[in-house]
């Protein structure tokens, strides 16, 4: 099936495609670009393109806007943007979603649909550079549970993007707590039985009885943490403890954990721990 990123690659012109390189989820895509374009376009679903670095000015319709460094730049469904130069630059990042998720997301957060952001640039916070680093990481890689991880991160970016880029819908966000309650503690037990098997964010959610939006906002006010470090903090705990008291083999250790080969489980050991899984053996 389709990807939204190939759909989306498969829409540009022959001439824009080489400059991108797509990562995404059935509702979701981030690229890679390396080039921008004079050519007016637009898109059916939002767009928000994220700037590391400065480029030339945009036109979204009639309005020019000048993005800055670290910067992000909202696009409505239809509107015509194009850039005032043609010309290679430093990477940047475009992330669309769907018309229809973002106002079903709206919708839970909301309780509105017909959301529109305005298209003044902003400051990216580095919160969602994090999670869109994490998105294509996850995507190139596609260890096991990525799609799981995926819709977890593709959750995160879009109720980030809801809080904090302005629309036409109040930013205020529910300030409302929850006590644990059975739905997360079937949800947790289900993360310590199945750590090392691939399933998704929906399929997770549905064991709740919640929303993927929903179930993620009310799984962190539970625990602190959202699904997805919650479930890397089981992974790297069994790995610590076979590490300590077995004399299995490290490419054994990271399968057994859910990892699909040595050099992710010790990117990601090495990244919780602060040190890499043979010498956290060799100091146990």
């Amino acid at each position: 099936m389709e990807t939204y990123a190939e759909k989306i690659l498969n829409s540009l012109p022959a001439y824009a495609k080489d400059y991108f390189q797509g990562f995404s989820t059935m509702d979701t895509a981030i690229f890679t670009g390396s080039h921008i374009f004079t050519q007016p376009m637009a898109m059916d679903g939002y767009k928000f393109v994220l700037f590391p670095y400065p480029v030339p000015s945009m036109m979204i319709e009639k309005k020019r806007v000048s993005p800055q460094t670290g910067s992000i730049v909202a696009v409505n469904p239809y509107q015509l943007h194009a850039f005032s130069e043609q010309k290679r630059v430093t990477p940047f990042y475009p992330l669309l979603v769907k018309k229809t998720h973002m106002q079903e997301a709206a919708k839970i957060i909301h309780n509105q649909t017909d959301i529109s952001f305005e298209n003044d640039p902003c400051s990216c916070s580095p919160a969602l550079q994090r999670l869109v680093k994490e998105f294509i990481e996850e995507a190139a890689q596609q260890q096991t549970g990525y799609r799981f991880i995926l819709q977890s991160l593709e959750t995160q970016i879009i109720v980030h993007i809801l809080r904090h880029i302005k629309s036409n819908f109040s930013s205020t966000a529910t300030n409302r707590r929850y006590k644990e309650d059975a739905s997360i503690r079937k949800v947790i037990d289900f993360l310590y039985d199945n750590y090392s098997e691939d399933f998704s964010l929906t399929e997770l959610a549905a064991l709740a009885n919640y929303s993927p939006y929903h179930f993620i906002r009310f799984f962190k006010d539970c625990t602190g943490k959202t699904p997805f470090q919650f479930l890397m903090e089981i992974k790297i705990s069994k790995a610590k403890e076979l590490l300590s008291s077995t004399n299995r083999s490290i490419c054994e250790i990271s399968l057994s954990c859910g990892f699909k080969n040595r050099t992710h489980f010790s990117n990601v050991f090495k990244k919780a721990v602060g040190t890499s899984p043979s010498q956290y053996r060799s100091n146990t």
